[in-house]
């Protein structure tokens, strides 16, 4: 009866009859009642500890202990025992650790003093208890005491019962160690618990416990990865097996160690490992066939192996494992645990052979989880089937691979229709829809797209309960809006939002479908800005913030209210709509005061802030300007431990002196640059500052040389060199100077003062020689010496840095000057010279576009100078070498323009020196270059300009049959060109010319009259034709001319 009532938890009952059974044993001298009343004690204790009444037990003992005083039988002291291993094993539970010292001494005393065997086992059962409750605890001084006071008891009396507490508190002790990464520790309890063991090689719970440490021993090295004592461990586990081949626990045990090790090893991609446990598993499973928990281990492991390798892309390694797994699935068909491993293998290989667009496999991964559905019809293996279905729509679907991903849907469609309860499948018909609903849009195939949404939407409204689907189906609305967005559907993009606002309505706790529906409005807000639809764009705004309002603690979508409202601000200003740029701005604040702790809100708002600042700088509406820069300093002074607002304040005020400078207004720019100044004097160790800071002195420098200020050349090149100074490791900062610099001694160089152009350009080339390999700043060098330095330095230069496109660039510019300066002085020698350094650069460098172009330039500047010398052999050479150059560069069309070009000097002054014959020479090759680039306008203009320069030698000259000749070639060059208005033009001045001259007969002129009056009828609004007309009329007595009402005739 206290037993019963005890169990029940009704103490006052037990109680009451306990006292009553204590009352009976007081009047009785019968052994057997004192025993009974023992017991019920006992058992209280058992069932008050279990239920947490622990400062009850202390009274029990003592009335246990007083029963066992009074009748100091072996039985009564027994059931002494039993009650305080009872309180050791509650008070250990509850952590009172003082009460379990005092009941283990109690206990140990009763052991010391007493033969019964039974006394002993308690002890070692208590401690082990208290050991237990210590280890896990993490107290482990605690630990050792009680495991040393176990193991001195266990040495004192070689009894098995004992040593099996021992051996299990040395297992624990394994365990805990290894826990806590004490592989020293750990290996001293295995030493013991394999003495232990040798002492008792018959007991199966004490050789259980040794394989279990060397399981815990395993597991712990690699945890620590020490992979070699892992190996050793699980060859001391397998020998240990092979010596217990009869005991099931021991070879489940090796079976757990090996699959430790295979799932270890498989998350480091130690594959070979791997393949070598698994081997030992195969062998250890065939040992045991009948021994199916083996079997089912081992195909855990085989799985672990092919998702190990799967996941590390080494599809063949998985593949092996997998064929392994396949071949123990077939030995074993009627085992469901192997079934589904097998089908978690196929479906994970599957997902990668699908990320590796390895699409046959793929397909033959879902065929074998197909057929593994038919042979082992359960619903997991169908969820398996699911989940490969969904990785394949996916997979197929990214590949634009629609009609196979098409498949996979219905499939999985008929999954879900077989299973009609089972969420775990809708989910995956719902995630897959979603996925090939969103590549099919990425592709632009909207109208399957929306096939997909409107089958999810059906699934999704058929389970309502289904949070998973609600969700899908919001990502689903969300993309189809963004790709309506994308492709200027925007009445299409509204009724999706209108769709999914209404699916947010009815979800209004969902975050993921809140966050989503502000996702689609985001991109709204971006797609209809882009489109240039502003008004819809700022009722688009007013939705999300709607949204916003509606959700404060979702913080996700005022951040995206923030970046989208600067976006709006961006494009609506790159528009020129400023008036109402003001909206966002507040809208903007507002945001700031609700999340003033959000650093990506509060860099939105310094950013459209800036954007405003440069809005109105460029439309030079400055007081504008100033406001708005107030603004943001009010904001960056309550933003000092926003580092990004900082710097945003400092590229607005960088911004603000360029517009300052760049309308004149220098008083003003350097009240701004020192306003910056104190800021960066403020930010000393932030480069982003100091670098909107020096190029804002770069900027204000350029301005001020162009307005020639160059009093404040030397202050501003001093800061910009105290900056660049302390940020060394800035290579922006040290290109700011190096450009400073650069514009002081082209500057200087301008304005003839070479005092101070000298230590600008020493200081520019110390900079450059102190930063070798800052290919930027080289090139500045290089244009430095180019414009007005030495020549010699400048190939110097060159040389030391050859794949440098630029500076070689650079080196030609400075060339084809030189080559420019010394033909205009007639120092032809020179001249020669620096053609033959500019050819041979021009050889070295065949892909430098600017180098055959300065090349070019200066062959075409040389025959010009050739020619008003009336060097026509020189000449003639000098056009040789060009023609060369331009069939070596044909898509270059800046040679192949000079060359046209001096061809028609040829021709003028070939015709000029009367020289018709080398003149008409050139001009047939010009025509052949013409007729070469047929759409190039530039060349066939200057061939229609050397035509008319010809004939107007040719008609002083007398020439009138070549006059005639030429005249017909360019009717046929203007027939071939009615777009051409200039060479229209110069055929009428050919016409008039004729006429005017008396070229030809009379009929041929005639014939130009009538060709000028029917041109100046195409062109009536065209003056240049007309008043070649009307001059020809002058000199036409032959012509019988009223009004033009279509050609003449004689």
């Amino acid at each position: 009866m206290v037993n019963a009532a005890a169990e029940a938890g009704r103490f006052e009952v037990a109680e009451t009859t306990l006292q009553r059974l204590e009352s009976l044993a007081e009047r009785s001298l019968d052994e057997e009642i004192q025993v009974e009343c023992a017991r019920a004690l006992v058992n209280i204790t058992h069932h008050e500890g279990a239920a947490g009444r622990v400062e009850r037990l202390t009274d029990r003992l003592d009335r246990l202990e007083h029963l066992a005083s009074d009748y100091p039988t072996e039985e009564l002291t027994f059931r002494l025992s039993q009650g305080l291993f009872n309180a050791v094993r509650y008070e250990s539970e509850a952590g009172r650790s003082d009460e379990v010292s005092a009941h283990l001494s109690r206990l140990d005393h009763l052991a010391a003093t007493s033969s019964d065997p039974r006394l002993r086992r308690q002890l070692a059962k208590a401690l082990s208890n208290a050991a237990t409750f210590q280890g896990e605890a993490d107290r482990f001084d605690a630990f050792q005491q009680s495991l040393d006071r176990l193991d001195a008891l266990a040495s004192a009396h070689p009894d098995e019962s004992i040593h099996g507490h021992l051996a299990k508190t040395l297992f624990n002790g394994t365990c805990y160690a290894g826990e806590s990464g004490r592989l020293s520790v750990q290996r001293g309890y295995l030493g013991r618990l394999e003495t232990v063991a040798e002492s008792f090689p018959h007991s199966a719970e004490i050789q259980q416990r040794l394989a279990e440490s060397f399981r815990s021993v395993a597991s712990a090295t690699a945890e620590c990865g020490e992979f070699a004592q892992q190996r050793q461990s699980l060859d001391r586990l397998a020998t240990h097996a092979d010596q217990n081949p009869d005991d099931e626990e021991i070879q489940h045990q090796l079976a757990s160690a090996l699959a430790g090790a295979v799932y270890s090893w498989g998350e480091n991609g130690r594959f070979d490992d791997v393949q070598r446990s698994l081997d030992r598993l195969e062998a250890h499973a065939r040992a045991y066939p009948g021994h199916m928990e083996v079997q089912s281990q081992f195909a855990t492991d085989l799985f672990n192996a092919v998702y190990h390798a799967a996941d590390a892309d080494r599809l063949d390694v998985a593949q092996t494992h997998l064929d392994r797994l396949d071949a123990l699935a077939m030995e074993y068909p009627t085992t469901d645990e192997i079934q589904l491993q097998l089908a978690n293998g196929l479906y994970n290989v599957a997902g990668s052979e699908g990320k590796a667009g390895a699409f046959e496999r793929l397909d033959a991964r879902i065929d074998r989880l197909e057929q593994l559905c038919d042979a082992t019809p359960t619903e997991a293996i169908h969820v398996r089937y699911a989940k490969g279905l969904c990785n394949a729509a996916t997979y197929n679907g990214t590949a634009g691979r629609f009609e196979a991903a098409h498949s996979c849907l219905d499939d999985l469609d008929s999954v879900r229709a077989e299973y009609p309860d089972n969420e775990a499948i809708r989910t995956r018909l719902g995630e897959a829809l979603y996925h090939t609903s969103y590549f099919r849009g990425e592709a632009g195939r909207l109208e399957a797209e929306r096939a997909d949404l409107d089958r999810l939407a059906e699934l999704a409204a058929e389970n309502p309960e289904t949070d998973t689907l609600q969700r899908n189906l919001a990502k689903t609305l969300a993309s189809c809006a963004t790709h309506a967005g994308n492709h200027g559907q925007f009445e299409a993009l509204d009724r999706f939002l209108d769709r999914l606002d209404t699916l947010a309505d009815d979800q209004p706790d969902d975050e993921e479908i809140q966050s989503r529906f502000s996702l689609a409005l985001f991109n709204a807000v971006n797609n209809v800005g882009q489109a240039g639809r502003f008004e819809h764009q700022r009722g688009l705004l007013d939705r999300l913030e709607t949204l916003a309002e509606n959700h404060p603690g979702i913080e996700e979508i005022h951040v995206r209210l923030a970046t989208a409202t600067l976006n709006a601000t961006k494009e609506q200003g790159d528009a020129g709509l400023l008036v109402g740029l003001h909206v966002h701005l507040d809208r903007l604040e507002a945001l700031v005061a609700d999340f003033p702790d959000n650093a990506e809100i509060r860099n939105a708002f310094a950013t459209s802030l800036y954007n405003v600042a440069t809005f109105m700088g460029e439309a030079d509406r400055m007081e504008d300007l100033t406001t708005v820069l107030s603004r943001l300093e009010s904001v960056t002074e309550a933003s000092t431990e926003f580092v990004a607002v900082q710097r945003q304040f400092a590229d607005t005020l960088r911004a603000v002196v360029y517009h300052m400078v760049s309308a004149g207004r220098f008083e003003d720019g350097q009240d701004y640059l020192d306003r910056l100044y104190r800021l960066a004097s403020s930010h000393r160790d932030d480069t982003e500052i100091q670098c909107h800071y020096a190029s804002a002195l770069q900027t204000a420098l350029s301005h001020e040389s162009d307005a020639g200020r160059v009093d404040v050349l030397p202050a501003r090149l001093d800061h910009l060199e105290t900056i660049a100074a302390a940020h060394p490791e800035s290579e922006r900062i040290q290109r700011t100077f190096a450009s400073g610099l650069q514009t002081a001694v082209l500057t200087q160089r301008e304005a003839g003062r070479f005092d101070h152009d000298q230590d600008y350009f020493d200081r520019l080339e110390t900079l450059a020689r102190d930063h070798p390999t800052d290919e930027e700043m080289q090139v500045v060098l290089a244009d430095v010496l180019a414009n007005g330095g030495s020549l010699d330095r400048l190939e110097s230069h060159a040389g030391a840095y050859p794949d440098i496109a630029d500076v070689q660039a650079a080196f030609a510019t400075a060339l084809w000057n030189a080559t420019f300066h010394a033909a205009d002085a007639g120092r032809t020698d020179a001249v020669e010279t620096h053609l033959d350094r500019l050819e041979t650069l021009a050889t070295t460098y065949p892909d430098i576009e600017t180098v055959q172009e300065r090349f070019s330039k200066a062959i075409f500047t040389t025959a010009r100078y050739q020619a008003e010398d009336k060097r026509f052999d020189a000449f003639a050479r000098s056009v040789d070498r060009l023609e060369t150059l331009a069939a070596d560069n044909p898509a270059a069309d800046a040679i192949q323009s000079d060359f046209a070009q001096v061809l028609f000097n040829a021709v003028f002054a070939s015709s000029g020196a009367w020289q018709f014959e080398d003149a008409a020479g050139y001009l047939d090759r010009l025509q052949a270059h013409a007729e070469d680039h047929p759409d190039s306008e530039e060349l066939q203009s200057e061939f229609s300009a050397a035509i008319c320069k010809l004939m107007e030698r040719e008609a002083a000259a007398g020439r009138r049959d070549d006059f005639q000749a030429h005249l017909d070639s360019l009717q046929t060059l203007a027939r071939d060109r009615p777009d051409s208005q200039t060479i229209q033009r110069r055929l009428a001045w050919a016409l008039g010319h004729a006429i005017e001259n008396q070229v030809g007969t009379l009929d041929d002129r005639q014939s130009a009259l009538e060709r000028l009056e029917l041109l100046a009828h195409e062109y009536p609004d065209d003056e240049e034709i007309q008043s070649q007309l009307t001059s020809a009329l002058q000199f036409a007595p032959f012509a019988d001319h009223d009004r033009f009402d279509g050609p003449s005739s004689i």
